[in-house]
């Protein structure tokens, strides 16, 4: 018999040939928020496989995206979710009544149409008298937002027509489910932990009434009609559904135990409205009120996931809740098991380490907040599990930020170098997502906050063409800030294109020449200040990588940053990849793990000394000097 994290890593990669070819219809390809709450006005997340989980600390608005993802498909609306009180405004007072009209709150998202071309839609909210403040709409493309306008129907493929207007893609068509399964609470827990009434105030005034009418709902759940109205009412909203077959053993097999029989009933015999589940195992029969609180959960995940129609977007908001490490691998595999029979897009949001690493890169999206403006940004679109679970906590501008572990240890061993054998202190910090997902979020974030930390980024990241006379040729930056009008193409040598940076407020491109002129002011100034702050705070590892610096350190030192013919080549990469598997022993047909590797490079660079020749001691100094 296969264990959980067998039946998953078989079924995902069935997932990934369904995906190759194209099987799973009418998928969200990616959501992106220009305003939205605390997001980036760059955030966006990329739906790059069937089962997405969205990672990051509390207070990232992880719950407000999945109720924006969920508010995608047509029917239905956000406002149900996020509208105003006098407590928490949707737009913030500092706004305009002009601003609000031309910088709203939206999100935009796409979809595959049946050419494979994609669709981009646009929910908008807006102040509309007849429909309310909190109203939500579909609007023409907002070019300001890099939206494309609907191209003419003579320019679209016949197959895609039924899916615009003349001035819009039309929304996407699809069932959804969204489970919370922080708010799964059984009938019984909301009459004895959740309701207030005068009448039943106290403890034993709730217990009268539970015993009163469970009289009436253990004859419903028997199937006796006769008691589905009380007083008038009717009690039973919904028909008795026993669960059986392939959900009764998924459940058995999700909790770990035999189950012979699970009834459920909606009904308001207790006062609220909610579920009662009857369940019988190893011979006895109990009710909600006995069982645990994620065995209810798990009962009504896989009820619901039955009961969806083919295609569905499945949102799940913390699938995890009371739920023992081997329980959510055991219910991941049934989430996976249901993707591939129904072709379900399922999205989540999850503090889980069992179901991340149970999930492929690509399905893990890793966001948090960077600096201290507050904003949320996604830090990878493909997180690592190290990146995923090394928690970022607040970021701290005392500590020093590198691509990559390796680049961490070179560090902290040339810390040791210096420290005449006391502990160096460790204020070197991995970042989440690789080089380009530093380059293009993580940076511009910290420029954007005035968070004004040390980030040191590999030898290969420098530009190309760092030996021109007036460059700096160890960090390939020019020796004098270049003029205004060079800034943008300056920096986009450097690797920050204009798209990059971050600019609050209202992008709208107004063509008077006074709103001309402002913008071209702010954008100068948005340049300047990216200029400044990467001149001063990025800096560049000796070389072309971690790998090859370490190799050089091996070869006592005999580094030259001016011509490094061996780093050239695969940046020493595969021969790492090599001196560990002849270090271990093993085979050529054997894999070497990144964590195998790892360990043999800590090894290796250990045992080197800052004494074993000038050139080692050269670099001991260059590094430090990283550091200052």
């Amino acid at each position: 018999m296969q264990t959980a994290r067998e039946e998953i890593k078989k079924n995902l990669n069935i997932l990934r040939e369904m995906q190759e070819k194209r099987i799973f219809k009418n998928m969200i390809g990616e959501i992106r928020f220009p305003k939205y709450k605390s997001l980036s006005s760059s955030f966006k997340i990329e739906f790059s496989f069937p089962i997405t989980a969205i990672l990051g600390p509390n207070g990232t608005n992880k719950t407000s995206i999945l109720r924006a993802i969920q508010a995608c498909p047509e029917g239905t609306s956000l406002s149900d979710y996020w509208f105003d009180t006098e407590l928490d405004k949707v737009e913030l007072d500092a706004d305009s009544s002009a601003s609000r009209q031309s910088n709203p709150s939206r999100y935009i998202y796409s979809y595959g149409l049946p050419s494979g071309a994609k669709a981009q839609v646009i929910k908008v909210r807006i102040n509309n008298k007849k429909r309310g403040d909190d109203y939500w709409e579909t609007s023409k493309p907002r070019i300001t937002d890099g939206m494309e306008r609907v191209p003419a129907d003579e320019d679209v493929d016949p197959k895609d027509r039924p899916f615009k207007n003349k001035t819009r893609w039309l929304p996407l068509k699809k069932p959804v489910l969204y489970l919370d399964f922080r708010s799964q609470i059984p009938a019984y827990d909301i009459q004895m932990n959740f309701t207030w009434h005068p009448d039943f105030a106290d403890m034993a005034a709730k217990k009268k009434r539970i015993r009163r009418y469970s009289k009436s709902l253990a004859r419903a759940l028997a199937g006796d009609n006769a008691v589905s109205s009380k007083y008038g009412k009717e009690r039973v909203l919904n028909p008795v559904e026993e669960i059986t077959g392939k959900s009764l053993e998924a459940i058995s097999k999700i909790l770990g135990r035999q189950y012979s029989s699970i009834k459920l009933v909606k009904h308001s015999f207790f006062g609220p409205i909610g579920w009662t589940a009857q369940l019988t195992a190893d011979g006895k029969t109990y009710s909600e009120a006995f069982a645990g609180s994620g065995e209810f959960a798990v009962i009504m995940l896989v009820w619901h996931l039955s009961a969806a129609r083919e295609e569905t977007l499945v949102i799940l908001d913390e699938p995890e809740t009371s739920l023992h490490p081997g329980a959510q691998a055991e219910l991941l595999s049934y989430i996976i098991q249901q993707t591939k029979e129904k072709k379900l897009q399922v999205v989540m949001a999850t503090h889980s380490t069992t179901i991340a690493e149970n999930l492929p890169p690509e399905a893990r999206k890793l966001i948090d907040c960077i600096g201290d403006s507050g904003e949320v940004s996604v830090i990878a679109q493909a997180a690592t599990l190290s990146e995923a679970f090394d928690r970022l906590g607040n970021l701290d501008p005392n500590y020093i930020y590198v691509e990559d572990r390796l680049a961490k240890e070179i560090l902290m061993w040339a810390k040791r170098q210096n420290s005449n054998g006391a502990a160096p202190v460790d204020n070197i910090k991995v970042l989440p997502g690789g080089a380009e997902t530093i380059k293009t979020t993580i940076i511009p974030s910290f420029i954007a906050s005035g968070f004004d930390a040390t980030v040191i980024l590999d030898g290969d990241k420098r530009i190309k063409d760092r030996f021109e006379s007036e460059r700096d040729s160890r960090t390939g930056f020019l020796r004098s800030k270049p003029m205004a009008e060079s800034l943008k193409s300056e920096l986009e040598k450097l690797g920050f294109p204009d798209d990059n940076l971050i600019r609050n407020g209202n992008r709208k491109k107004s063509q008077n020449a006074e709103s001309v002129a402002i913008r071209e002011a702010q954008n100068e100034e948005v340049r300047s200040n990216a200029y400044d702050w990467i001149i001063k705070n990025v800096r560049f590892l000796p070389g072309m990588s971690p790998e090859a610096l370490l190799y050089e350190l091996l070869e006592n030192g005999k580094f030259d940053d001016e011509n490094t013919p061996n780093c050239e080549s695969g940046n020493k990469k595969d021969y790492w990849i090599e001196a560990t598997r002849e270090d271990l022993g093993m085979s050529c047909e054997e894999k070497v793990t990144s964590d195998e590797i790892f360990n043999f490079q800590k090894s290796r660079l250990g045992k080197i000394r800052k004494s074993d020749g000038n050139s080692v001691a050269d670099i001991v100094q260059d590094l430090l000097s990283l550091m200052r």
